[in-house]
């Protein structure tokens, strides 16, 4: 099986990316979704999170907005987050791997913004950067989540730059907003990871 893992920050295109494939065959394991379920069958990630993040949670669950405004505006509580997250959503990430080679899958994508820091790329045989200038990043993320501006930079602000990810990966694609073209990028950088 052919492990890809995909990183870039926020509003760079990474599910945009992880789409494309999908539609090739690949079987896309994301992060943030994995996160989400965790959080929801895992009663130890909640309890870590309330001590660290008092009154995060309400009845519905997390409060996300919430979560945002503290470790958004607060590096070391986001690393505490992350350090928290981390162990949980690697745990599980490494658990659906070994499911999905057992199915026989061919191309497995890991979709992680922290692929390269909680050590997922470790386990993947390609790693790639989706990149995106920061400007169109803020648009993006202001149109999708329905955040302010200011919510959105803090964000954006409290994120790697698009150059540690390309530094670090071993390729890069970037996306400009030029759907057509971002799409012929990446089924051909589907095929030149993959051979198919």
């Amino acid at each position: 099986m052919k492990i890809i893992g995909v990183t870039g920050p926020s509003g760079a295109g990474k599910s945009t990316l992880t789409g494309i494939w999908a539609r090739l065959g690949a079987v896309i394991l994301d992060a943030d979704e994995i996160y989400r379920e965790t959080l929801n069958a895992d009663a130890g990630i909640r309890d870590e999170i309330s001590a660290r993040f008092p009154g995060v949670f309400v009845e519905d669950g997390l409060d996300r907005r919430r979560l945002a405004s503290i470790v958004f505006n607060d590096g070391k509580a986001l690393d505490d987050l992350n350090a928290i997250t981390h162990k949980y959503v690697l745990k599980e990430t490494h658990r659906r791997v070994a499911l999905e080679r057992g199915r026989g899958t061919a191309v497995c994508v890991i979709e992680a913004i922290y692929l390269l820091e909680a050590g997922v790329d470790r386990i993947c045989d390609s790693t790639v950067a989706v990149v995106c200038p920061a400007g169109q990043r803020v648009k993006r993320l202001i149109g999708r989540d329905g955040l302010d501006e200011g919510q959105v930079l803090a964000r954006v602000n409290n994120q790697k730059s698009d150059a540690y990810y390309a530094e670090r990966c071993d390729v890069s694609i970037e996306n400009t907003g030029d759907q057509d073209s971002f799409s012929q990028s990446a089924r051909a950088l589907y095929t030149r990871l993959t051979g198919a």
